[in-house]
């Protein structure tokens, strides 16, 4: 029973951002307001080919890849369970054109707490497992502080131990609104974020985790 990718990257970038709340805070007049917990706003296909529906995996920081990856699944085979799906915000936000869209948008940037609740607090997309190649994109973020698009998975050869080798590459493409990141924050949570996801510990702490229910 294999834990979904996505919710790996989900998992690390929603630590990293615990650990960097800066690039959560919503811009609120003179202020940025942060949030203690991370709500990570991806986009889940409940059925090949279909259309892809929003989804936030709330408190995502808190929880284990397993625990993400199966909400992910469930989610696949039941989307009227997710609170995006069968909210009214989102039946109506498809039938609105896009200036009445945009004045909405511009309502909820002056209520942080409601801006949460309906697009989290980050975004993800992947687009990589959609075709092949690298796969890269710049985030559409009309209300996001942070983005993360997922490219594709590519072979190229790498430096290990002095040889050259062949080595699985990841595409990522990651978006700040610099009116509330610098750019010198921006570089280390990047490399904290490039960090985590290859060392992989929280795949280890989450197959320790199944072992001791195991038990």
């Amino acid at each position: 029973n294999r834990v979904s990718f996505t919710a790996y990257l989900i998992a690390c970038l929603a630590r990293v951002v615990a650990d960097n709340p800066h690039v959560q805070a919503y811009k609120f007049g003179n202020k940025n307001i942060m949030f203690r917990d991370v709500d990570v706003s991806t986009m889940i296909e409940a059925e090949k080919g279909g259309v892809a529906i929003p989804h936030i995996i709330r408190e995502a920081n808190k929880r284990s890849v397993r625990d993400i990856s199966d909400e992910i699944k469930r989610i696949k085979t039941h989307p009227e369970q997710s609170e995006q799906k069968s909210g009214k915000f989102v039946k109506m936000a498809t039938k609105l054109p896009r200036c009445v869209r945009m004045i909405f948008y511009s309502v909820m940037k002056k209520n942080p707490d409601m801006l949460r609740d309906k697009m989290g607090t980050v975004m993800l997309t992947s687009v990589g497992m959609f075709g092949n190649g690298n796969g890269f994109g710049i985030t559409y973020m009309p209300l996001h502080t942070l983005g993360l698009t997922v490219g594709g998975i590519q072979t190229k050869p790498g430096i290990v131990n002095g040889e050259v080798v062949p080595r699985d590459y990841l595409s990522l493409t990651i978006a700040f609104d610099h009116d509330t990141v610098d750019g010198a924050p921006a570089a280390r949570f990047t490399k904290d974020l490039v960090r985590i996801m290859e060392e992989g510990s929280l795949m280890e702490e989450n197959e320790e985790d199944e072992q001791a229910k195991a038990e």
